[in-house]
């Protein structure tokens, strides 16, 4: 009837939920590849700097002069454009005050916007508000076609870095399984000009896996590399490679107790851990260790280049252990994130430095290569839960957990240590880098405790 009588259908707002608002607009047309974004911080800001819930049609002002021109650009390249927004202030009262005051301006944006976009906003705190995936749900159910989640992404301004209110956008981003871009890094400063925002066109470039090659080599075997009461023959060097934040540390404690600890005695593991250890060629040295008892390593360290790698596969070589990869592919804000909520840390990184160290090691991260794959048994790629549960099950997670759970965890010893042993223990001290005399000394003021005479010894060497 309206085409009949020559008038457009117009975008109007509607209740999809009674917690939920959707601004439809007839021209936003389906389409498998969606660009989402946050609203308040991203797409609009306030003049006089008011916060998000309370902007006003008179009030709003775009959030960058980039956010016209970079947002036409991803609609002409057949992108739907939508928003996920958290309105919490509107509650249940979708036909209120602060219902309507947000409805008009959000009109005004649209239409100097001047591009098509479907606009959601969660009211309340229930399954639709961010981080929950309630409002994608939706536009999942009413877009028509099927979401390319890999050539779908989204921005937004809440990310859990230093001054920001939260995770959500991050969080929301990562369980959707879409890819997560800041507004700074797409749209350049609050308030700055196009050309601020970076040259780059279009939708924020994909994040290249660290390593390409888990396809490529074999499967892993269908059993475990290691299983109950046995340890891996050959030994293998387990190379972890990532960035902070990634999950390594705790990978490989569940894996193997620190090189030199007597926790765990027995497991077929030690984690060989530079935080710890203090410095590479300490790792190396307990490492070697390890391997001439046929006790297999983790290294857990960053190992984000083939020039920090290559150290660790000569070794595997010359003591006839086989060499893997285990490649966390673990997007960068999810590290920032992670790290920043870590109350400790075995290496000191945490607080306001986090970011900055963990976007530095960002730059300079290097796949394992065709050519560097040569020197490995075996490279894999976690990206997932799941894919991280089969590692843990493929390397004998299980026997650690069992050996936990039967109570074999950290062994008391008698203040009287035999002379073979004492020998053995002086022996790993020393081969981490630590003084004979002073390795000594602190294994007696701990009673023979391994474990606790190398931390002392790390104590004074940081004092030093």
């Amino acid at each position: 009837m309206d085409r009949l009588c020559g008038l457009a259908k117009r975008p109007a707002w509607h209740k999809a939920a009674p917690s939920l608002l959707v601004r439809e607009d007839p021209a936003s047309k389906p389409s498998a590849k969606v660009a989402g974004f946050d609203l308040n911080d991203t797409l609009v800001s306030s003049k006089i700097g008011a916060p998000g819930y309370q902007v006003t049609v008179s009030d709003w002002i775009f959030y960058s002069a980039a956010v016209p021109r970079r947002v036409a650009q991803l609609h002409e390249q057949g992108f739907r454009l939508v928003i996920f927004t958290n309105q919490g202030n509107i509650r249940s009262a979708l036909d209120g005050k602060r219902a309507e005051a947000f409805k008009g301006y959000v009109d005004d944006f649209a239409k100097k916007l001047e591009v098509p976009i479907l606009v959601i906003a969660s009211t309340q705190r229930d399954k639709y508000r961010k981080p929950n995936t309630g409002m994608w749900e939706h536009l999942a159910k009413v877009n028509g076609v099927a979401i390319d989640l890999a050539e779908s992404f989204y921005i937004g301004d809440a990310a859990g870095g230093a001054g920001e209110h939260s995770a959500d956008d991050a969080e929301f981003a990562k369980a959707v399984g879409v890819r997560f871009t800041h507004t700074r890094d797409y749209f350049g400063p609050a308030g700055g000009g196009p050309s601020e925002a970076g040259t780059a066109e279009g939708p924020p470039k994909k994040v290249a896996r660290l390593s390409g090659l888990g396809d490529s080599l074999a499967k892993s075997p269908e059993k475990p590399i290691c299983i109950p009461g046995s340890r891996p023959d050959p030994p293998v060097v387990l190379i972890l490679v990532g960035l902070p934040g990634c999950g390594k540390s705790t990978f490989a404690d569940r894996l193997g107790p620190p090189a030199g600890s007597e926790d765990r005695v027995g497991m077929p593991w030690r984690r060989v851990c530079q935080d710890l250890l203090r410095s590479k060629e300490a790792c190396v040295r307990a490492a070697s260790t390890c391997l001439s008892q046929g006790i297999s390593v983790i290294i857990d360290r960053t190992n984000i280049n083939a020039e920090q790698r290559a150290p660790w596969v000569s070794l595997a070589a010359a003591q006839g252990a086989a060499c893997h990869a285990l490649v966390f592919d673990v997007p960068l804000e999810e590290c920032c994130r992670r790290a920043q909520a870590r109350e400790q840390h075995e290496g000191g990184l945490r607080g306001g430095s986090v970011r900055l160290v963990v976007s530095k090691l960002n730059k300079t991260l290097q796949p394992v290569s065709a050519d560097e794959a040569q020197g490995f048994a075996r490279v894999r790629v976690v990206t997932a839960d799941a894919d991280l549960e089969e590692e843990r099950h493929y390397y004998g997670c299980s026997q650690v957990e069992a050996a936990r759970e039967a109570g074999k965890g950290p062994e008391t010893e008698a203040s009287t240590t035999p002379p073979d042993e004492l020998q053995r223990k002086l022996k790993l001290l020393t081969s981490m880098g630590f003084p004979a005399d002073a390795s000594a000394a602190a294994l007696e003021a701990a009673a023979g405790d391994t474990n606790a005479a190398a931390n002392s010894l790390l104590a004074e060497r940081l004092v030093e």
